[in-house]
């Protein structure tokens, strides 16, 4: 082997290493949100939809405490540390429901980030553009031809609170714009059907969780007995994951049901928990 087959070899190799906590994790759930059939017409909203939701299997959410994934079992509130995946921050990825591509976000400066794609069989890497973002996360729809996240507008790049909701076709590059507001609205996760985002929006000047209907464009408050931070939909779409902080100074773990009953907070903590993610 050549010098820069070596080299070659040696960043895949610590690629491989830096994504493997978060691979390791998000390969599990990818399992429980797989899209069930084909797309319509991308040009109109029934494309995001897939034909029926999966069942669900997820009875454990992982999260982030002090930068440290550990997994709460939503039955009897036991908590497992995962060891080994220090760091772990999982609003920047998002492997596709096939499990061919981890969509990821690559920060630039400031708030100007760097949107790819990897594929996990050859690590090929395709750069899908440069957006600016409040809070970057991603979210694939379920028929996996379209990334949902939050943006700032190019004409409100001085406004720290600006944010709009975005969808992005991975195909074709087109990109829609959902949101006009002067509000922020971002961390938009889709239901498994492809009809919702869920999402955080300040538009009553808290950060709650809305739900955005993809076919008519209409938008409505889940609750407002609790803030709503990076929500995640369960695989049957019958409840939804969130972290929030109305009851503590620290963010903690809730779920809720889709028609917005049902609050309960899962952690316990004096740490701040974030990021959940549904898994078996």
């Amino acid at each position: 082997m050549c010098a820069s087959e070596r080299l070659t070899q040696r960043i895949r190799d610590c690629a491989s290493g830096i994504l493997l906590g978060v691979l390791a994790i998000l390969a599990l759930s990818t399992g429980l949100i797989a899209a069930q059939g084909a797309s319509a017409d991308p040009g109109v909203a029934t494309a995001f939809r897939a034909q029926t939701p999966v069942p669900d299997l997820a009875q454990r959410l992982v999260f982030s405490r002090n930068g440290v994934a550990h997994a709460v079992n939503l039955e009897t509130g036991e908590e497992t540390v995962l060891s080994g995946y220090n760091g772990y921050d999982a609003s920047l990825y998002a492997v596709s429901p096939d499990g061919e591509w981890l969509a990821s976000w690559r920060l630039i400066t400031g708030r100007r980030w760097q949107l790819s794609m990897i594929s996990m069989a050859t690590w090929q890497r395709v750069e899908l553009g440069e957006f600016w973002a409040h809070t970057p996360t991603l979210s694939w729809s379920p028929d996996g031809k379209w990334l949902a996240f939050g943006g700032i507008p190019s004409n409100r790049r001085r406004d720290y609170n600006a944010s709009e909701l975005f969808v992005l076709n991975v195909e074709t590059g087109a990109l829609r714009r959902l949101t006009f507001n002067r509000f922020r609205d971002d961390a938009p996760d889709f239901s498994p059907d492809g009809r919702y985002l869920v999402f955080t929006s300040a538009q009553d000047g808290y950060n709650r969780l809305h739900l955005y209907d993809l076919e008519t464009g209409e938008r409505r408050l889940l609750t407002d007995q609790a803030f709503g931070y990076v929500p995640a939909w369960s695989p049957d779409g019958q409840r939804i994951a969130f972290s929030s902080n109305h009851e503590t100074l620290r963010q903690q773990i809730y779920i809720i049901n889709a028609d917005g009953t049902g609050l309960r907070r899962v952690t316990f903590s004096t740490m701040d928990d974030l990021n959940p993610i549904w898994i078996p």
